[in-house]
């Protein structure tokens, strides 16, 4: 991943980049005075079954994009090809009976996109793809990642270490970090805590030293 890249945008490309194609043929139907709603290859192609489920799947779609709910299908479409079997879990989502369930879905995902990207702001976009993946989870699991995200900035080193310690650290039974405040207040937390020691060396080479009796690197 570009490090300049926030870490959500390579999870919303691909449906952009549908979206637009499809904006431009919608143009182009209306420029050849065809005004029947279209529905997008991208969705198109997940549309599974017999000629008379395909039928009615085409006009549920056709439904929702005339609601204005053409993002989202291509957002959903984009996250189907993820799934074991694509064609059953879009068919599942975009269904009459889940459809409130799918946008309420949709909602807490955009809210985890942003807070992830803040998160990246702060312990660096250069992570790999199993440190984005656990930043998403900590996310869906309720954690204080902006609070870890801030103390992690604030110390500096290790930040993605330091970040997913932290968080491992909640709701185990040890202490509550405190609130985002200076970098001193941090080290003094993090001392009292054992993650750094009152020695000759600096704080955070013994930052960097715990960090690595931690996870063994």
């Amino acid at each position: 991943m570009d490090t300049a890249s926030s870490i959500g945008t390579l999870a919303l490309t691909r449906f952009q980049a549908m979206r637009e194609q499809h904006e431009q043929e919608q143009q182009q139907s209306v420029k050849n005075n065809n005004t029947s709603i279209e529905v997008p290859a991208a969705i198109q192609q997940l549309n599974t079954g017999s000629e008379y489920w395909v039928g009615l799947k085409t006009k549920r779609y056709q439904k929702l994009i005339r609601d204005g709910h053409l993002a989202d299908l291509l957002e959903l479409a984009a996250l189907a090809l993820t799934k074991s079997k694509p064609a059953n879990w879009f068919a599942k989502v975009a269904s009459v009976k889940a459809w409130e369930r799918t946008l309420d879905f949709l909602k807490k995902r955009h809210a985890v996109l942003r807070r992830a990207e803040q998160v990246a702001e702060r312990i660096g976009t250069d992570m790999a793809e199993k440190m984005q993946k656990f930043v998403y989870k900590q996310i869906w699991r309720g954690k204080s990642v902006e609070r870890y995200a801030v103390a992690a900035q604030e110390i500096g080193e290790n930040r993605h270490k330091l970040f997913a310690w932290l968080c491992r650290q909640e709701g185990q039974g040890t202490a509550t970090p405190p609130e985002p405040h200076s970098r001193a207040v941090w080290r003094v937390w993090l001392r009292r805590h054992k993650i750094l020691r009152f020695q000759k060396r600096s704080p955070l080479q013994h930052l960097s030293n715990s960090l690595r009796a931690i996870y063994g690197h």
